[in-house]
C-alpha cells in the first residue's frame, strides 16, 4: 500500500513539473537575460575578461622579487676535484648542492609600472567588449522575438481569412446545387480556398521557422516546446516617435559599450608605446643567493697518536740523520648536517645593464606599437561611423516605418469598408467570385503590409532605445 501511494505521489509530481515545463512561456527580457547567460560569444567574452585579469595578476608580480631554489644529488667515479675537500677524488664519490637565489628588478624604464597600467586599460576593454557581446546578442534575439510575433499575427489573419471563405464556399455551394449561381463561381470560391488553404500552411512554416531561430540563439533544443508571450499592452497607435537622431547619436557616442571599448583600446596603445620606449633604459637590479653542500670525501680528525719517528734527511757535513715526529691519526666522515651548515654560502650584489645595440629590436618595437596605436584610433573611428550611421538608419527607418504603418491602417480601413460592401453583394449574387477574391486578396494584402510596418515601427523604437542605454522590454 505504502509502494502504490509513493509511486502515485511521484507520478504526480512527474507530471506536475512537465506541465509546468511545458506551460511556461518567455517574455522578451527573459529571453534576452537566458542568452545573454547561455550564448557562445558571450561566453568567450567573459573567458576574454579572466584571461586578461590574469594578465594583470602577472602584471603586479612583477614588482615583485623572483626567488628559486636549486638541488642536486650526483655520485662521480674517476678522477676530479672536490670543491669542498679541494682534493683529487679516485673513488665513488658522493656528493650534494643546495642553493636559493633571489633576483628584484629595481628600475627598468618605468617598464613594469607601464605594464600594470596597460593591463588594466585591457581589463577594462574586455569587460567592455563583453557588454558590446551582450549587446549585440540582445538585438538578435529582439529581432527573432519580434519575427515570431509578426508571423504569429500573420498566421491568425489567414487562419480569420480561411474561415470567411470557408462560409463563402458552403454558402455558394448550396446556391450552386439550388441552381443559383454557375458552376463557374462554385469553382473560382473553391480556387481561392485552396489558395488560402495553402497561405495558412506557409505562414505556419514561417511561424516554426521564427520561433526555431529564436531557440537557437537562445540554444534551446528544437524539440522542446517554446511559447513567447505576446504584450498585452502592445499598441502601436499610443508608440511615440523617439528624441531627434542627433541628441541619440550624442548619447550613444558618449556611453555606448562598443565605443568605450575603442578608446578603451587606443589608450592601451598608447600605453604600449610607453613600454617600448622603456626598453632604452638601463636596467638595474638586485641579487642575492644562499648555497651549501655536501661532499662524501668530507673528513675531520678524530684523535692524534704518537707513531715514532722518521727520517727526513742529513746534515750537511756530518751526515747525521734528521728524524721527525710521526702521528697517528683516527679521522671520521663530516656528517651531513654539519656539512651544510660548515659550507654555507652568502652573496648579495647589484647589477645594471645598459642597452647598446640591439639588432634594431628597440626601434622597431617603438615603431610598431605606434602602429597599432593608429590602427587603434582607426577602429575608433570607424565604430564612431558605423555607430553613427546605424543610429541614423534606424532612425530613417522607424520614420519610414511610422509613416508606412499610418497609410497601412488607413489602407486597411477603407479596404474592409470595400470588402464589407463587395461581401454583401457577393451574398446577393450581385458580384461574381473573381471581384469577391480581389477584394478579400487586397484586403489581406494590406493587413499583411500593416503587420509588417507595426513591427518594423516597434523594432526600429526598441534599437533607438537601446543606444540611448535603456533595456529593451515590452513589460
Amino acid at each position: 500500500m505504502k509502494r502504490t501511494v509513493l509511486i502515485l505521489l511521484f507520478s504526480s509530481i512527474s507530471l506536475l513539473t512537465f506541465s509546468q515545463q511545458e506551460e511556461k512561456v518567455w517574455t522578451l527580457r527573459q529571453c534576452i537575460d537566458y542568452a545573454i547567460e547561455n550564448n557562445l560569444q558571450v561566453e568567450q567574452s567573459r573567458l576574454n575578461v579572466k584571461s586578461n585579469e590574469q594578465g594583470q595578476l602577472n602584471a603586479y608580480g612583477d614588482l615583485l622579487p623572483s626567488v628559486n631554489g636549486q638541488a642536486s644529488h650526483s655520485y662521480n667515479y674517476g678522477q676530479t676535484i672536490d670543491p669542498y675537500t679541494n682534493t683529487f677524488a679516485n673513488d665513488w664519490t658522493q656528493s650534494n648542492n643546495f642553493r636559493i637565489g633571489a633576483n628584484w628588478t629595481l628600475f627598468n624604464g618605468m617598464r613594469n609600472i607601464n605594464n600594470i597600467k596597460k593591463n588594466q586599460l585591457d581589463v577594462m576593454a574586455s569587460k567592455q567588449a563583453l557588454e558590446t557581446a551582450k549587446n549585440e546578442i540582445s538585438l538578435q534575439v529582439t529581432s527573432a522575438f519580434m519575427d515570431v510575433l509578426f508571423n504569429r499575427e500573420q498566421l491568425k489573419v489567414a487562419q480569420s481569412q480561411l474561415e470567411i471563405t470557408r462560409e463563402q464556399t458552403e454558402r455558394t455551394r448550396k446556391l450552386y446545387n439550388a441552381g443559383s449561381v454557375a458552376q463557374g463561381e462554385l469553382l473560382n470560391i473553391e480556387a481561392q480556398l485552396a489558395q488560402e488553404e495553402v497561405n495558412k500552411i506557409n505562414r505556419e512554416n514561417n511561424l516554426n521557422l521564427a520561433v526555431l531561430s529564436l531557440k537557437q540563439l537562445l540554444r534551446i533544443p528544437s524539440s522542446e516546446p517554446f511559447e513567447i508571450v505576446s504584450p498585452e499592452s502592445f499598441n502601436a497607435d499610443q508608440l511615440q516617435m523617439p528624441n531627434q537622431s542627433q541628441s541619440i547619436i550624442e548619447t550613444a557616442l558618449n556611453n555606448y559599450p562598443s565605443i568605450q571599448q575603442r578608446e578603451t583600446e587606443v589608450q592601451s596603445a598608447e600605453m604600449q608605446i610607453s613600454l617600448a620606449k622603456g626598453m632604452l633604459s638601463p636596467t638595474i637590479s638586485l641579487a642575492g643567493g644562499l648555497a651549501t653542500g655536501y661532499s662524501g670525501l668530507r673528513t675531520e680528525v678524530v684523535s692524534v697518536q704518537p707513531a715514532g719517528t722518521r727520517e727526513i734527511g742529513y746534515v750537511n757535513g756530518t751526515n747525521e740523520p734528521v728524524v721527525t715526529q710521526t702521528f697517528n691519526q683516527q679521522l671520521r666522515d663530516v656528517p651531513f648536517f654539519d656539512q651544510l651548515d660548515n659550507n654555507l654560502n652568502r652573496n648579495i650584489g647589484f647589477s645594471m645593464s645598459i642597452p647598446i645595440f640591439n639588432n634594431f629590436s628597440t626601434l622597431t618595437s617603438i615603431n610598431q606599437a605606434e602602429i597599432q596605436r593608429d590602427i587603434a584610433n582607426t577602429r575608433l573611428k570607424q565604430e564612431r561611423q558605423t555607430i553613427t550611421q546605424d543610429i541614423e538608419r534606424a532612425y530613417a527607418d522607424a520614420m519610414a516605418s511610422f509613416k508606412r504603418y499610418q497609410a497601412s491602417k488607413k489602407s486597411v480601413q477603407s479596404l474592409e469598408t470595400a470588402f464589407d460592401y463587395s461581401e454583401k453583394r457577393f451574398d446577393v449574387g450581385m458580384i461574381n467570385a473573381v471581384d469577391y477574391n480581389t477584394a478579400k486578396n487586397n484586403l489581406i494584402q494590406a493587413k499583411a503590409d500593416l503587420l509588417r510596418a507595426k513591427y518594423e515601427y516597434l523594432f526600429r523604437l526598441k534599437v533607438l532605445d537601446f543606444y540611448q542605454g535603456n533595456q529593451i522590454a515590452f513589460e
